[in-house]
C-alpha cells in the first residue's frame, strides 16, 4: 500500500491522467446529456449525413498532415519541434488545395459530360473542414510535448460545450443537418483558439514562427521523420477507412437512415470511450516513448496500462450487449430502437478496441509501423468481406455490423498480442545483456 501511495498516486504521470479525464469526464457528460435531446430534434436521416460527412473527414484527416503532427511529440528539441509545426502547416495546405481543385474537376466533369455525378452540397467545405482540422493536430501536439495536459482538457470541455450547445440551440430553430455540420466546425475552431492562446502565454511562439534557424532543416526534417508520411499516414488511412466504412457503406447502399441508427448507436458508446482513451493515450505515449528508449522496462508498464484499460470498460460495455435495444429505447426514444441492436455488436468490437489503446499507441515508438501498416491492409481487407456478406449476400444490415464487429475484435486482440510480445522481447533482451 506504500508502493501505491508513494509511486503511483504521486507520480507526475498520474496527475497528468488525472488533469486529461477531468476534461474528458465533463466533455463526455456534456456528450452524453446532449445527446437524448439531439436525437430529439434531429431525424435518423440527418444524423446520417452528418456521419458520412465526418466519416469523410476522418477518412482524409491522416493524409491532410502526412501524419508529421505525431512528429512533434518525437521531436529531440524544440528546434525540432519548431520545424515539424511547419511541415504539418504546409502539408495541411497542399492537401486541402489538392482536393478543391479534385472537387472543381468533378464538377466541370459533371457540367460538360452525361455522367450523373451527384455531389453533396457539404463536400465543398471538406478542404476548409481539413485544413482546420491539421492545426488542430499540431497545436494540440505542441501542448503534449510540454506536457501541458491541463489546456488540453480544458479545451476539450469548452469544445464538447460549444458543440452540443449549437446542436441543440440551433437545433430547436431549424433542426437541419447544416446545424449539425456548423457545429462541427466551431467545436474544432473552440480547441484551435483555446489551444494557441496558452502557447502564447507560456513563451512558447516560438513554434508558430519560420525562422532563420528552423527554414534549413525543414528537408532534413522531413527525411528523418519520414517514416511518417511513408508508413504512419497509409496506416492511419487504412484505419480511419475500417472505422468509417460501415457509415460510408450503409448511407451509400441502403439509406441515410440506416447509417444515422449506426451513427448514433457508435457515437453513444464510443464517445466515453474515445475521450478516456485519448486522455490516457496523450499521457501514455510520451511516457511510454521514454521508456522505450532508455529500455527502461516498457513491457511492464504496457502490461499495466492495458489490464487497466480492459478493467475499465468491461462493465460498462457488457451491459450495453445484454440490453443494448431497451436502453436506446428509453433513453433516445423508440425512434432510435434499432440503433440498440447495432449498439449490441458495437460494445464487443469497443471494448476490444479501448483495451487495445495502449498497444496501438506504443505502435511508434516501437516503430513497428511497417507490420502495422501490413495488419491494416488485411484488417481494411476482412472488414470490407464482412460488410459485403451482410449487405450485399443476406441484405441486413445488423447482420453486417455484426459480421464487421467480430472481425474488428478478432483483429484487435492480434494486434495486442503481437505488441506485447514485441514489447516482452525487447525487455528480455535487455536483461540478457
Amino acid at each position: 500500500m506504500g508502493y501505491i501511495k508513494d509511486g503511483l498516486f504521486r507520480s507526475k504521470i498520474v496527475k497528468n491522467i488525472l488533469a486529461m479525464l477531468v476534461g474528458a469526464s465533463g466533455a463526455q457528460l456534456i456528450s452524453m446529456l446532449a445527446i437524448p435531446i439531439i436525437s430529439r430534434l434531429f431525424t435518423p436521416s440527418d444524423i446520417g449525413m452528418l456521419g458520412s460527412f465526418q466519416s469523410i473527414l476522418a477518412i482524409l484527416t491522416p493524409i491532410a498532415g502526412f501524419s508529421y503532427p505525431v512528429a512533434i511529440v518525437l521531436a529531440n528539441n524544440r528546434r525540432e519541434a519548431a520545424g515539424m509545426v511547419w511541415i504539418s502547416v504546409m502539408s495541411g495546405a497542399i492537401i486541402s488545395l489538392i482536393i478543391i481543385i479534385a472537387l472543381g474537376l468533378v464538377t466541370l466533369i459533371d457540367q460538360f459530360t452525361p455522367w450523373n455525378i451527384q455531389i453533396e452540397t457539404w463536400l465543398y467545405f471538406v478542404p476548409l473542414f481539413i485544413f482546420f482540422i491539421t492545426l488542430n493536430q499540431i497545436s494540440e501536439n505542441i501542448l503534449i510535448k510540454e506536457n501541458f495536459f491541463g489546456y488540453i482538457s480544458g479545451s476539450n470541455f469548452i469544445s464538447s460545450l460549444v458543440v452540443n450547445g449549437t446542436k441543440i440551440g440551433f437545433g430547436l430553430l431549424s433542426p437541419t443537418v447544416w446545424v449539425l455540420i456548423s457545429a462541427t466546425f466551431l467545436g474544432i475552431l473552440t480547441k484551435i483558439v483555446m489551444q494557441v492562446k496558452p502557447v502564447n502565454e507560456n513563451n512558447l511562439i516560438f513554434f508558430l514562427r519560420p525562422t532563420s534557424q528552423i527554414k534549413p532543416i525543414i528537408l532534413d526534417l522531413a527525411k528523418k521523420y519520414s517514416d511518417f508520411p511513408i508508413y504512419r499516414m497509409p496506416e492511419s488511412f487504412l484505419s480511419a477507412m475500417v472505422r468509417n466504412l460501415p457509415v460510408i457503406i450503409l448511407a451509400s447502399f441502403l439509406s441515410s437512415a440506416a447509417a444515422g441508427y449506426y451513427v448514433m448507436a457508435k457515437t453513444v458508446l464510443a464517445v466515453p470511450g474515445f475521450l478516456l482513451t485519448k486522455a490516457v493515450g496523450d499521457v501514455f505515449f510520451p511516457k511510454f516513448t521514454d521508456k522505450v528508449k532508455k529500455l527502461d522496462n516498457p513491457f511492464d508498464f504496457l502490461v499495466k496500462f492495458t489490464i487497466a484499460l480492459s478493467l475499465l470498460s468491461l462493465l460498462p460495455y457488457t451491459i450495453v450487449m445484454i440490453a443494448g435495444p431497451e436502453i436506446f429505447t428509453f433513453v433516445f426514444g423508440i425512434e432510435w430502437a434499432d440503433s440498440g441492436l447495432y449498439a449490441q455488436w458495437i460494445s464487443l468490437w469497443l471494448f476490444t478496441a479501448f483495451s487495445a489503446a495502449a498497444c496501438t499507441r506504443a505502435i511508434a515508438p516501437l516503430k513497428l509501423q511497417k507490420v502495422y501498416l501490413m495488419y491494416r491492409v488485411f484488417y481494411l481487407a476482412s472488414t470490407l468481406v464482412a460488410l459485403f456478406i451482410g449487405i450485399y449476400l443476406f441484405e441486413d444490415a445488423v447482420l453486417a455490423i455484426a459480421i464487421y464487429c467480430i472481425v474488428s475484435s478478432v483483429m484487435n486482440i492480434l494486434l495486442m498480442v503481437h505488441v506485447l510480445y514485441y514489447t516482452y522481447g525487447i525487455e528480455r533482451g535487455k536483461n540478457a545483456n
